[in-house]
């Protein structure tokens, strides 16, 4: 829906069975109530879809990132029974365990800046005369390098 960002790793006829099924909900969803359905809701519905499945789970893993009532930035991490919580950031997949503790750090970085330094970065877009997103992915890259982590990129 619109707002909001699902990102699943695994096996990707679950991934494929999973998006379809939430699809078909989330239209469901809006037909039933004449509305786009949030991001807190839409994070139970996932919670159930995948709960529904725990006797023969989705091999998947997903993160859900969209903004909440109050506007603000939200972040939802699953296991493949459906389990799942609200987090400030998350990393999922083959790599997930050696970025995760990367984005801590750098969120922890984030979190420490003074109010003016973080308004500064955020007007310029720019860190170390490198753009934010560039930064970000070209470390996280060379971590999965450096751990010899295999990486699959699908784009559909």
């Amino acid at each position: 829906g619109n707002g909001k960002v699902l990102a699943t790793t695994g096996f990707h006829g679950d991934v494929l069975t999973l998006t379809k099924l939430l699809e078909n909900r989330v239209k469901t969803y809006r037909y039933d109530h004449g509305k786009e359905i949030s991001t807190n809701a839409f994070a139970a519905l996932l919670s159930v879809t995948l709960y529904t499945r725990r006797f023969f789970p989705f091999y998947v893993s997903s993160i859900l990132g969209g903004l909440d009532e109050e506007g603000r930035g939200a972040v939802y991490r699953y296991d493949p029974v459906g389990s799942f919580e609200r987090v400030k950031c998350a990393a999922a997949g083959s790599s997930g365990v050696i970025l995760q503790p990367f984005l801590d750090h750098r969120l922890l970085e984030w979190e420490n800046l003074k109010e003016e330094d973080k308004v500064h970065q955020m007007k310029i877009g720019y860190v170390a005369d490198e753009p934010v997103e560039e930064r970000a992915l070209r470390l996280s890259r060379q971590q999965q390098r450096e751990n010899e982590i295999p990486v699959k990129y699908y784009k559909e």
